[in-house]
């Protein structure tokens, strides 16, 4: 059902026929939740060439008994050689004896109940479930008929794994009514349909293909019975699915109190807010008892190796920030869940969970869960939850030499490939080191959520942030100056690889006349005069550095990269084109930046003070260029 990326094979819940592989390939256990969610509502739909489910149905048995009669050739081979001896009689007597068993398996299977009626629903479910090949006039026809046939009969049919995808189907390509008619038919019965091995895949589907009446109907009445069904290894993945993808706000909050104790599984609560912290604000005396149920029920789903389910990382999360730093509650969940780290990383709730544990855990059990994060990494940093994981890890684990040694080896080869610097995501823990919080790298609310951490690192990690982070930046640049001076040509060419080359490039230690030459190379083309992208980073390149809104300053590199020194030959052929282009602020910058010496700003006054070049700058000028109009005040002395 679920993927992770753990190194070894582990048995599925339940009867699936899918064994889960955790391995590099099969992906991560949360990227794949769509994919998941997809094989909860899809797996039970035959297309054609798709495998048919093994085992005792009573309506396929004649299947079986043509399969095994063709199974028969070698004795068939043998009959022909006996009649060449005369073995007539013997072959005679086989094939009445084959005769009479089928004959036999037709009338036990035709005694059965509803055996008619299966029958018939599945004729025209075989050719219904060929979506390729149906026309839409003839499926309402075909899905008209099998509901004739299903309707009032459905209970009785939904446990059987052949005639429960027959229901599946109609549903699928049902009406809104018909759908409706079915979930009312079913109602009372959702529980034990999620239990079922064969019936949970019809609850996913009426939930997906159905209306809110319908969902809320099927949710309701997992009220009551959700601890239960959490632990079992069917109705565990029907649950989850409710939560993560049908669910109101209110219906969670119901879904997840459950986990806090039998209590709240048996008096409904109508309240909106699932928050354990305020549920223990509200009752103060039943906080340990609480939080013994709500771990008791976490422990009982790691151990059944639940990890993959976003209700369970909702539950944990409640827990870690409720824990109290005089107890073992943290370290209880660190040890708990520190060989599932890879199945819990990458959805949002479990992310918030693994950063938090990182803050909580001491030097040994940091050492520890990067061990086991390890082989998820490469994944991780690109991920749109797990990346946050990697930042709190630079943010609380003091032994840097550990992280640099276990993380960044795991990036290196995307980062050689330069895929990492244009990815929306997966440039932000590696330009973190360099620049740290700010929102011009991301979104507000992930700074946030870093800083609520801050308080409980200040309980247990000892290093000042800015040496480790000083310390990171060090041992990361190398790397990242290789990837810009490499990759040169693929990052001047977008917006974010422009981005990522000038931000390494200003705030990485170490040499870096190797990306600077690679990235000024590329002022010398023609298409250079007109793109944005590439003249922003020029300019940025050229003032070295960045205008911070905090200290509403411009944030230099220290120490100057002189990246002038780069650029001026590049361009001093096509001074006055660029003058007057449209990157020509990058000139303007040239004229005014402190980091470009006096002789190089006279040097460039001098080019664009002939006759030729003033009525280029004039011309621009009464075009509208602003630039242009900037550079032609400070020819003149003034800004």
């Amino acid at each position: 059902m679920a993927v992770s990326k753990r190194k070894q094979e582990v048995k599925p819940l339940g009867n699936d026929t899918k064994k889960v592989k955790l391995s590099k390939e099969s992906g991560k256990g949360f990227s794949n939740q769509k994919k998941m969610r997809k094989n909860l509502v899809e797996d039970s739909d035959d297309d054609e060439g798709e495998e048919e489910y093994q085992g005792g149905s009573d309506i396929e048995m004649e299947d079986v008994e043509e399969a095994g009669f063709k199974g028969t050739a070698p004795n068939q081979s043998n009959a022909q050689n006996n009649n060449a001896n005369g073995g007539n009689t013997n072959s005679n007597k086989s094939r009445e004896s084959h005769a009479a068993q089928k004959k036999l398996a037709n009338e036990r299977k035709f005694a059965k109940p509803n055996a008619d009626v299966i029958h018939r629903s599945k004729k025209i479910w075989e050719r219904l479930r060929r979506k390729s090949h149906v026309p839409l006039d003839e499926r309402k026809q075909l899905t008209d008929e099998l509901f004739t046939i299903v309707t009032g009969r459905v209970k009785e049919l939904v446990f059987k794994h052949d005639a429960s995808r027959v229901i599946q189907t109609a549903v699928k390509y049902g009406s809104s009514e018909r759908r409706q008619d079915i979930a009312k038919e079913l109602k009372g019965e959702y529980v034990q349909l999620a239990e079922s091995a064969y019936g949970k895949y019809l609850v996913v589907k009426l939930m997906h293909y159905g209306n809110t009446k319908t969902r809320e109907m099927i949710i309701g009445e997992f009220y009551g019975h959700v601890r239960r069904m959490v632990k079992h290894k069917e109705a565990c993945y029907v649950v989850d699915d409710a939560f993560r993808e049908y669910a109101t706000p209110k219906q969670k909050a119901s879904l997840i109190r459950e986990f806090y104790g039998v209590e709240y599984a048996i008096f409904k609560d109508d309240s909106k807010n699932a928050s354990l912290k305020s549920l223990l604000e509200e009752n103060p005396e039943k906080r340990p008892l609480i939080m013994k149920s709500l771990f008791e029920l976490i422990n009982q789903m790691v151990e059944k190796n639940m990890s993959v389910l976003q209700i369970l990382h909702k539950a944990m999360l409640e827990y870690i920030l409720n824990v109290r730093p005089e107890t073992s509650e943290a370290a209880d969940l660190i040890e708990l869940i520190k060989e599932h780290l890879g199945n819990i990383a990458f959805s949002k709730d479990g992310a918030q969970v693994i950063m938090r544990c990182f803050a909580w855990g001491s030097a040994k059990d940091r050492k520890v869960m990067l061990k086991n994060l390890k082989p998820s990494i490469q994944e991780l940093y690109a991920d749109e939850h797990g990346h946050m994981v990697l930042l709190a890890i630079f943010d609380v684990v003091d032994d840097t030499v550990l992280v640099s040694k276990t993380v960044f080896p795991e990036i290196q080869t995307k980062l050689d490939e330069g895929s990492a610097a244009t990815h929306a995501i997966a440039r932000i823990p590696l330009l973190y080191p360099l620049l740290g919080r700010e929102t011009k790298l991301m979104h507000p609310q992930k700074i946030e959520l870093l800083a609520e951490i801050d308080t409980i690192r200040a309980q247990t990690s000892k290093k000042d942030p800015k040496i480790r982070q000083q310390e990171l930046r060090k041992a990361l640049s190398p790397a990242l100056l290789k990837s810009v001076a490499t990759n040169a040509a693929d990052l001047a060419t977008t917006p974010l690889g422009c981005q990522f080359a000038s931000e390494v490039i200003i705030f990485a230690e170490g040499d870096k006349a190797a990306a600077a030459e690679a990235i000024a190379t590329f002022a010398e083309g023609e298409d250079a005069l007109e793109n944005k992208d590439l003249g922003r980073m020029l300019k940025n390149l050229v003032q070295e550095g960045f205008f911070n809104n905090k200290t509403q300053k411009i944030q230099l590199s220290d120490p100057p990269v002189e990246f002038y020194k780069y650029l001026m030959p590049k361009i001093e052929p096509n001074l006055a084109a660029w003058a007057t282009g449209g990157n020509s602020y990058l000139i303007a910058t040239l004229l005014e930046s402190e980091r470009v010496p006096e002789s190089e700003r006279m040097k460039i006054k001098k080019i664009l003070s002939g006759k030729s070049e003033q009525a280029a700058i004039k011309s621009a000028k009464q075009a509208g260029n602003k630039g242009t109009d900037l550079i032609s005040n400070l020819l003149k002395g003034k800004k």
